[in-house]
Order: C-alpha cells, then sequence, then structure tokens
C-alpha cells in the first residue's frame, strides 16, 4: 500500500494540561480520514450484492415501482465482473435470481425478473434477509469472492418469522464474521427503525431513511457508490489508556472493552470519508509531572483482495502541571464543538431508541443524566445556550409517545450523524435536530 493511500489518524485533546492535584477531566477526539482514491482506473474489488425488496402489501404503489427503478439502476452501474442476486419476500420469500454475473446476457434476465415484482401478503423480514444472506454466502463459497453485501428495502414491521431487533442483531453479526455485510433502507412512515437498525448494526453497515421515489433511488444508487469507493476495509482501532483514570466514549461504536484498553469496531471507509470517537477522561488528584500516555492503534485491509493489513500507530499525552497552568490554558474550542455534536447526535439516537420500545421515562433518563456534564463541556463556546436549549427540546420530545417521520428521520439522521456518514438523498431533509423539536406533525 502507497503512502498515498493511508488513512489519516489525528488525536487531539481539549486541554491536554491537567491540573496537578484536583479532580478534574478532559476530553479526547480520534479522528479517522480516508484518503482519495489515487487512480480512479485501478480495478476495483468485485461487488456480490443480494438486493433484498419487501413486496408485502404497504409496498403497493410508488414505493414497489421505486424500487424496482433502484434495482433496475443497480444493474445498469454493475459490470460483467459482479454478481447480483434479488430476493423478494412478503410472508414468504422468493428468489428471482442468485448469484447472476451481470454480463449482457445476465443484465437482461435481471431486467426483466425485475419488471415482473408486485406487492402482496405480510412482512417475514428475517427470512427475505436470511435469503438475501444465503445468496451472496453461496458466491463466496463458489468462486473467489471473499466478502458479499445484502441490501434490505422495507416499509414495514415484521410482523412474521423472526422479528426481535436483538436476535435480528445477533444473527447479523455472526454473518459479518463471515465478511457478509447488511445495509438497510427504511421507507416512508411505518417501517420498524429498531429491526432495521439492528440488521445493520450487527451487520457492520448503515441505516438510511428514505420517503419519496427519488429518495429511494438515490439511497440505492449512492449505497452501491459507496461499496465501490471503499478504500479501508474492516478498521479496528485500539486504544490503550492509564488505568488510574476513567474513561468512557461519548460516542455510541460497537466496541470491546478490557482493563486499560477500548477496541473499537469501525468497519469500512470510502474515499475521503471519516469517522470520529470522542471520549471523556475522569481523573483522580494527580501529582505534577506525570505524563499519561494515550496509545491509539489502527489496523485494517486496503480495497484490493492483494492488500494485506496496515497498522498505524500514534501516542498523545496528558500532563500534570501546577494547577495554575492547567486552568489558564486556552481550550481547544473547535475540539470542543466537534467532540458536543457527535455526543449530542448519541444522545438522540439512544433516547429515540428507547422511545421506540414504549420507555419514555429512560428515554428522557438519557438527558436528564447527561445535561450537566454537557452544559460543562459546551461552557465556553458561543452557541451554548442554544446547545442546552436544544436538548431541553429533545428531552421532552423523547419524554412522550412520538410516531411517524419525524421519528424514523431522527433516528436514521442521529445515527449518521455521529458516525460521520453523509445523507444518501440529494433533497434537503433537514437533521436530527430539526426532527426533536416539538410539534404537531409526528
Amino acid at each position: 500500500m502507497n503512502v498515498e493511500e493511508q488513512l489519516t489518524l489525528s488525536a487531539c485533546w481539549d486541554n491536554e494540561l491537567v491540573p496537578a492535584g484536583e479532580i478534574s477531566h478532559r476530553n479526547l477526539l480520534i479522528k479517522l480520514v480516508a484518503p482519495a482514491r489515487q487512480n480512479t482506473e485501478d480495478k476495483r474489488l468485485p461487488i456480490n450484492l443480494a438486493l433484498v425488496i419487501d413486496r408485502s402489501g404497504s409496498m403497493n404503489g410508488e414505493p414497489i415501482a421505486a424500487a424496482c427503478q433502484a434495482a433496475a439502476g443497480i444493474v445498469d452501474c454493475l459490470d460483467n465482473h459482479d454478481r447480483l442476486s434479488l430476493v423478494i419476500f412478503n410472508d414468504e420469500v422468493n428468489t428471482l435470481f442468485s448469484g447472476l454475473l451481470m454480463h449482457s446476457n445476465g443484465k437482461a434476465e435481471a431486467r426483466e425478473k425485475i419488471s415482473g415484482i408486485f406487492s402482496r401478503g405480510t412482512t417475514d423480514l428475517a427470512a427475505g434477509w436470511f435469503e438475501g444472506a444465503r445468496c451472496v454466502s453461496e458466491v463466496v463459497d463458489n468462486s473467489d469472492f471473499e466478502a458479499g453485501n445484502v441490501l434490505v428495502l422495507s416499509d414495514g414491521y415484521a410482523n412474521r418469522g423472526l422479528c426481535s431487533p436483538d436476535e435480528l442483531q445477533r444473527h447479523s453479526q455472526e454473518l459479518a464474521a463471515r465478511e457478509i455485510k447488511t445495509s438497510a433502507i427504511g421507507i416512508g412512515a411505518g417501517y420498524s427503525p429498531l429491526q432495521l437498525d439492528a440488521l445493520t448494526e450487527g451487520g457492520r453497515g448503515r441505516l438510511h431513511d428514505a420517503e419519496t421515489t427519488a429518495d429511494i433511488i438515490d439511497v440505492v444508487a449512492g449505497e452501491l457508490g459507496e461499496l465501490n469507493a471503499i478504500v479501508a476495509r474492516d478498521i479496528e482501532l485500539t486504544l490503550n489508556y492509564p488505568t488510574i483514570g476513567k474513561l468512557e466514549p461519548l460516542t455510541r461504536m460497537a466496541f470491546e472493552e478490557s482493563s486499560g484498553k477500548y477496541l473499537f469496531k469501525v468497519g469500512d471507509l470510502s474515499a475521503m470519508a471519516t469517522r470520529s470517537i470522542a471520549l471523556r477522561v475522569d481523573l483522580p488528584r494527580l501529582e505534577q509531572g506525570e505524563h499519561l500516555p494515550f496509545q491509539i492503534s489502527v489496523v485494517w485491509r486496503g480495497a484490493r483482495d492483494d492488500d494485506s493489513s496496515t497498522t498505524l500507530d500514534k501516542i498523545t499525552h496528558l500532563i500534570v502541571v501546577p494547577a495554575d497552568e492547567a486552568n489558564s490554558q486556552q481550550e481547544n474550542l473547535d475540539v470542543i464543538e466537534q467532540i458536543a455534536d457527535l455526543w449530542e447526535a448519541s444522545l438522540a439516537y439512544t433516547a429515540v431508541q428507547l422511545n421506540e420500545v414504549g420507555d419514555y421515562a429512560k428515554a428522557s433518563l438519557v438527558y436528564d443524566e447527561q445535561i450537566a456534564t454537557f452544559a460543562d463541556l459546551v461552557n465556553e463556546l458561543p452557541d451554548r445556550s442554544a446547545r442546552a436549549k436544544r436538548l431541553a427540546v429533545a428531552r421532552n420530545r423523547v419524554a412522550e409517545k412520538w410516531d411517524g417521520r419525524s421519528k424514523r428521520l431522527a433516528y436514521a439522521l442521529s445515527k449518521k450523524s455521529m458516525r460521520s456518514e453523509p445523507d444518501l438523498r440529494k433533497r434537503a431533509v433537514g437533521n436530527f435536530k430539526d426532527q426533536l423539536k416539538r410539534d404537531n406533525n409526528g
């Protein structure tokens, strides 16, 4: 791998100086930035993709037509090195084709099958997804492909078969360990964000929201574009830290924790994409002169089959100095602003999850437990009052029954914000903060 193809790793404190003899806290922002593709003519990895389309009765009309149009667009974008599977489901599952090579004859067959899709019946989400995963797994087992992707499009709640988000996440995690990853698109106002998100969270993929025909087409095409542009795969970030303090991630990301170490499962990054991790460190009284090392190591694979693992290391320190020196040090407001944005998105994501299961008390408690600490973090920011007001509004929003489009948008967009992912829709739909405002449009 060339130097130009490496990830960029940065680690910045809000203030790297710690006051001696005082209980204190500091905040750390770790950021990974993927490089641009150095040569767009470089041969990308072939794509092994299964489209899994909900064709239950609620998809009748515009949604199913848009899904079919988007599927046809995928066919047009693939080439003869790629394989495509198409599964449709309601209370039954039908595999229209599996592992079809996208040469001219394969594309013609795919278009013909897509043109015959219609909607009816109820929703067995798990059965459809399992069949899509089976299709891409079969390609992996019987060819040179080492991985596959499943993209699920659904507008409803699974009401047949396996419905538990915990079980869906467990199964998708098992498949992701075999390099079968899952993304999902929730369509309209009636889909289950918890069920679809469970598939993507375990499956190391992305959750998208769509409403209109154009949204669905934009997101499906954008998801394919993201797969085409991947430059770093299976990224893992390890943080070793001094055990004298308490370290707490402020952004939600899959991780494993042991004494003095966090292992974050970052996933894949497309060209020029960013992934950030915000952390808070609570420190006891320390002696002047101590240096507290925080060692960061990132491991990933490149975009090509022959790319071996690459490692990037960095170390950053907190330094214990006289209290007056530490307290007079100017805080890095840019770092604080980025950490606050990530933390706010993570609070919203967690609170909306709890609201979705009807636990309004715990949803509001997410904010009640953190609002004072959050206010302390943003105290020097010029928009601190607006941020405090926004959290109070969000707290009230999740403290009562809430449904509809605004909730699904808030859920999907808050997750994208905390993961620094783009919204693939071309039309402006606002952000998760807009959706959390109290109104009568839920």
